[in-house]
């Protein structure tokens, strides 16, 4: 337990730290010849010590005199694409032997698709699917021999039903389902006692019904390329394993980050059949939380990661607002007994730049990690970034002053 003289000393050293300055050089390269815009690319010292509005960075010149920014995202330039339906006429059905055919016939208007969705009610099916494709419904061209859709609802959120292919100029599609009749078991079994002989046990009968496969609806579709959009630009931040607590059927993940602006997390785990629900907290060190609660909940719901035979699917990636803190929390709730190893893929987030103008042959510095300042007036910058004019990118060089303020905590 801690002396009221203890707690009272780290109090103080944590105020220092709270207002100790750092300071990092700003390193234009090539050094501007002229005025220039420029972006200051920020590193996760700067994040780790900065306020959470960013009110304590300032930049300085050479003279010791403080200099206007504004604080942007960094965005780029990205492309979607949009799923535009192609309308078919009712298709003419034939069945052979186990298979089903059906032939559609889109209308000359109608956009020539890149893919279909397969609409049907079951939750829990593995089915094989071929199409073909032809522009006057005699000779036909195989667009996919032997695409898969399948449903693993029962047990897991996993269900793939979408088939794609190259566009062409067909207008004639034959979708086959080479056997629509599957081998089930049956939910309950047949148990029989058996007593006589030396060799007593149970006999276990399960029966096995066959389950056609249904089609509601079968709905051709096109991707198509959008005009390229502005887009916050996204950085890869670093996030390690601190800790990890397991309980029977329940783990806990304890990541420690620099308290970069993070937006998503991707998890990743060996197993080839994951599928857990969780829960994900945010929290800094100095605050106290709760085993059920561990910090501020950012996000849940299912993680699944499914890898068997010919199915791939994941689900790993949890989005949440823009957030900075010291560590994420990743709590799997209990499952039976089955234990579970969850690491971090990727954690990406926003890029905040300062952006200002460089006089030719000054130096300026970034100065962070003090008390929050009022900032000169930066409306000019603002003006000249709504121009469309690119700044140009610099760096910080080596910071200097006090330490990071995680080495002035007490642990």
């Amino acid at each position: 337990m801690r002396t009221p003289l203890f707690g009272a000393t780290t109090a103080v050293a944590l105020a220092f730290a709270a207002r100790a300055e750092m300071r990092a050089p700003i390193v234009i390269e090539p050094e501007p010849a002229r005025e220039e815009l420029v972006a200051v690319s920020l590193t996760s010292n700067v994040f780790e010590a900065a306020r959470e509005d960013y009110a304590d960075l300032r930049i300085v010149d050479d003279a010791g005199r403080a200099t206007p920014f504004v604080l942007r995202q960094k965005t780029e330039m990205r492309r979607a694409s949009v799923r535009l339906a192609c309308a078919a006429e009712p298709p003419l059905a034939r069945t052979e032997g186990k298979a089903l055919e059906l032939v559609y016939v889109l209308p000359t208007n109608s956009p020539t698709p890149s893919g279909l969705t397969i609409d049907t009610p079951l939750r829990d099916f593995r089915q094989r699917v071929r199409v073909a494709a032809s522009t006057n419904g005699i000779h036909w061209e195989t667009l996919n021999q032997a695409a898969e859709i399948y449903g693993l609802e029962r047990y897991v959120d996993v269900r793939a039903t979408d088939v794609t292919w190259t566009p062409g100029n067909w207008r004639h599609y034959r979708v086959t389902f080479p056997e629509i009749d599957t081998d089930a078991p049956a939910a309950t079994r047949e148990v029989t006692s058996r007593t006589g002989g030396t060799d007593p046990g149970t006999a276990v009968t399960q029966r096995i019904r066959r389950e056609p496969f249904r089609v509601d609806r079968v709905r051709f579709w096109r991707d198509q390329e959008r005009v390229a959009s502005s887009a916050p630009a996204l950085t890869d931040y670093t996030l390690t394993c601190r800790a990890r607590e397991s309980r029977p059927g329940r783990a806990r993940f304890v990541f420690r980050s620099w308290r970069e602006p993070l937006t998503s997390i991707v998890f990743a785990t060996p197993d080839r059949l994951f599928a857990r629900s969780y829960r994900l907290f945010a929290r800094d060190g100095e605050e106290s939380w709760t085993d059920d609660v561990p910090g501020r909940l950012l996000a849940s719901g299912m993680l699944t990661c499914v890898r068997f035979q010919d199915i791939r699917h994941e689900s790993m990636t949890v989005a949440f607002t823009v957030t900075r803190c010291r560590e994420y929390v990743l709590d799997l709730p209990p499952d039976g007994d089955t234990p579970a190893e969850v690491t971090v893929a990727r954690a990406a987030g926003v890029t905040p730049q300062p952006v200002f103008v460089a006089q030719p042959g000054r130096r300026y510095d970034l100065v962070f990690g003090g008390v929050a300042r009022a900032q000169p007036d930066a409306q000019a910058i603002s003006a000249l970034l709504s121009g469309n004019d690119a700044p140009l990118p610099a760096t910080l060089g080596v910071t200097v002053g006090a330490q990071a303020p995680d080495r002035w905590r007490a642990t």
